[in-house]
C-alpha cells in the first residue's frame, strides 16, 4: 500500500475513533463503577480490550458500520458518525474526481464535529491537490426547528448532541493539522447562507440535512454548480423520510435521471451526466 493511501487509511479510523476505543470503554467502565458504589479494578482498567472484549468487538463493529445506538453518551468521542463505508464512498468519489480532472471546490452541508470534511481535506492535501477549497457548511447551532409537516414527524432540533459549535470544529481540524486557508466556514441555516455564499464550482456535494426543508435549501441552490462528472452523496436518504422525500421531489422536478447508487442502508450517491 503506498504511503498516501496508508495515511487515508489511518485518518478514517482515528475519525471514527477505532484508534482509541478502549478510552471509550475505560470511561464506561468508571462510570459503571461510580454509579454502582465499586472501587476500580486497576487491572480491568489497564487492560480493558481484554477483560471487555465482547463489548470491544462489538463497539468496533459499531463503529466501522456507523451504528451509534449510544451518540449522547458521555464516553462517545468520534469525530464522524458516518462509519468506516461511507468514508470510503467519499474517497472513491474524490478519486475519480482526481483522475477526470473534474473541476470545483466540495462541500459537506451538515458537518457535525466535521469528520466528513477533515477527510476531504485530507484527501486533497494527501494528493497534493491546490486548487480545491473545502466548505464547510452548518448553523453550528443544531437543526433548525421543524416548520414542515414531514419533519415534524422527527423534530431533531431538540437533539443537543447534534449541536456542535464552529470553534470545535475547527478545533478538530487542527488536531489533524489540516485548518488552512482552503478549509471555507459557512456558518448558519442553509437557507440564509447558500444563496451568497462565494460558491462557484463544486466537483462534490455532499448533504446531511436529515430534514426536509435543509436537504431542499442545499439541492435547489448548490446542485446548479455541481460540475457535470461531479457527485452528490445523500446521508440520510435510506433512514429518513424527509430527506428522501426531498431527494426524490427534487431529481423528478429537474428530470434527473441519473442511476441512484447506494452505499449503505443509509447513504445514497450519484455522478451528475448533464
Amino acid at each position: 500500500m503506498k504511503p498516501v493511501n496508508l495515511y487515508l487509511e489511518l485518518l478514517k479510523r482515528s475519525l471514527t475513533n477505532e484508534l482509541n476505543l478502549e478510552y471509550e470503554l475505560r470511561c464506561l467502565y468508571l462510570l459503571e463503577c461510580i454509579n454502582d458504589g465499586k472501587e476500580p479494578d486497576i487491572c480491568v482498567s489497564r487492560d480493558i480490550h481484554q477483560a471487555w472484549e465482547e463489548r470491544y468487538q462489538t463497539l468496533l463493529y459499531n463503529r466501522e458500520h456507523a451504528l451509534h445506538p449510544c451518540k449522547d453518551n458521555i464516553a462517545h468521542f468520534p469525530h464522524t458518525l458516518i462509519g468506516r463505508q461511507r468514508l470510503n464512498n467519499i474517497e472513491d468519489c474524490l478519486d475519480d474526481i482526481q483522475r477526470d480532472n473534474i473541476p470545483g471546490d466540495v462541500i459537506e452541508a451538515g458537518v457535525w464535529r466535521g469528520g466528513a470534511t477533515i477527510f476531504m481535506r485530507g484527501y486533497l492535501k494527501a494528493h497534493n491537490i491546490t486548487n480545491k477549497n473545502v466548505w464547510v457548511a452548518d448553523s453550528f447551532e443544531g437543526l433548525p426547528p421543524s416548520i414542515d409537516s414531514l419533519d415534524l414527524q422527527y423534530n431533531l432540533s431538540k437533539y443537543h448532541f447534534l449541536s456542535i459549535n464552529e470553534e470545535t470544529v475547527r478545533h478538530n481540524f487542527k488536531t489533524y493539522d489540516l485548518l488552512d486557508e482552503k478549509v471555507r466556514f459557512l456558518k448558519g441555516y442553509f437557507c440564509d447562507t447558500l444563496p451568497s455564499a462565494e460558491i462557484h464550482q463544486l466537483s462534490l456535494l455532499r448533504i446531511d440535512a436529515d430534514m426536509f426543508e435543509s436537504t431542499i435549501d442545499v439541492l435547489s441552490n448548490l446542485y446548479g454548480k455541481l460540475s457535470v462528472g461531479g457527485y452528490v452523496i445523500i446521508d440520510d436518504y435510506g433512514i429518513f423520510e424527509p430527506c428522501r422525500h426531498a431527494v426524490d421531489m427534487f431529481r423528478l422536478r429537474h428530470k434527473i435521471k441519473d442511476e441512484i447508487r447506494v452505499v449503505d442502508n443509509s447513504a445514497i450517491y450519484w455522478r451528475k451526466s448533464a
